[in-house]
């Protein structure tokens, strides 16, 4: 998990496409029996007494859906 204060949408997604694209550099340059992957998902709040469950779950549902696309994606 990763919480970035006084954060924007385009600076969590961007978190998430430098980790992914490490993620990927590793798999192309290690030759291990093993591919390494990862689902991230992210969540916004603006309120600054939010509740920091509601948060978790919305993050977690967008891991999940992610995974489910990148799954998608290597079947095809």
């Amino acid at each position: 998990m990763v919480i970035i204060p006084h954060g924007v949408e385009s600076t969590a997604i961007e978190a998430i496409r430098k980790i992914k694209n490490n993620v990927d550099v590793f798999n192309k340059t290690n030759k291990f029996p093993f591919h390494l992957s990862i689902s991230a998902g992210y969540a916004m709040s603006t309120e600054k007494t939010g509740n920091i469950m509601n948060l978790f779950k919305e993050a977690d549902a967008n891991m999940y859906q992610d995974k489910a696309l990148y799954h998608q994606e290597a079947e095809t």
